[in-house]
């Protein structure tokens, strides 16, 4: 059992039960010390009692993150949770008339669960705000409620940025280069998002020759004649696989089946 709020104008208010204190619970975790409370607004209202003011206080509550502890996060869920929690709380005369929803100014959003807005009347107003006897039901009335919904806006865009909020920042990382081996490139690998040493890089190899871009180069091959080397089928054969690696541009196939076929007929010549 939760006693909402725990004051009455400023006056601390306890209740035990079975001589147990009632722990008090406030919608609007004004202890907590990233709870924003933006400026309130007095709408002047006049009814069928007279005129008096209306009085609207938004809060927006901090990300979960920036809560004190996950345990004062779970305690501002509330009797409902978060989502049912949200939105406007109508006091008649200090006392709680209606905690949450937005009374059909907007529905219920993820995205809101962290503004809760305050709105307190006289009970002068009662026939306005259609207070029954057992002042268990309230409604906005109809000439307030746009004056209501500007009233709240700044809570409600407050309330979405502080949910997309992320976990706090991270201290910076600091990281301590090493100094690169003798004989080794200068270069080092970029930080890691780790704290620790960045292990500089091993040296740079040369890569070998890509092939030469168009038209490649036919290695010459020779015609056996007298004091050269003997170049068998086999050998032929050879050339033909390496040499049709390089052939990359049309024509040039027909090329080098002409340059084997003379190779071969010089070859058999030579038997």
């Amino acid at each position: 059992m939760d006693l909402v709020g725990g004051e009455v104008r400023g006056k601390r208010l306890a209740i035990y039960v079975n001589e147990n204190r009632v722990a008090p619970w406030d919608p609007f975790c004004r202890s907590e010390e990233n709870t924003k409370r933006l400026e309130p607004r007095v709408l002047r209202y006049e009814g069928g009692k007279g005129k008096g003011d209306i009085v609207v206080e938004p809060y927006v509550l901090p990300h979960q993150s920036r809560f004190s502890s996950p345990e004062a996060f779970s305690r501002a869920s509330g009797p409902e949770k978060w989502n049912k929690q949200q939105g406007l709380y109508i006091y008649r005369a200090d006392r709680m008339i209606q905690s949450g929803g937005w009374s059909g100014l907007r529905a219920s959003d993820e995205h809101l669960k962290l503004a809760r807005i305050a709105i307190s009347f006289a009970p002068k107003f009662d026939d306005e705000f259609k207070i029954n006897v057992a002042k268990m039901r309230v409604s906005l009335p109809a000439g307030l409620r746009d004056e209501v919904g500007r009233a709240v806006a700044s809570a409600v865009t407050t309330a979405q940025d502080e949910y997309r909020k992320r976990e706090r920042k991270a201290d910076p990382v600091t990281t301590t280069v090493a100094p690169p081996a003798p004989g080794s490139s200068p270069l080092v690998a970029p930080a890691a998002p780790e704290r620790g040493t960045v292990e500089p890089m091993p040296p740079r190899t040369a890569l070998p020759a890509a092939p030469t871009v168009g038209r490649p180069t036919i290695p010459t091959v020779p015609s056996p004649s007298v004091g050269t080397e003997f170049i068998s089928p086999g050998d032929l054969r050879h050339f033909g696989v390496v040499l049709r690696g390089y052939v990359k541009e049309p024509g040039e196939e027909l090329v080098l089946e002409r340059l084997l076929t003379r190779a071969a007929e010089a070859l058999f010549e030579s038997c």
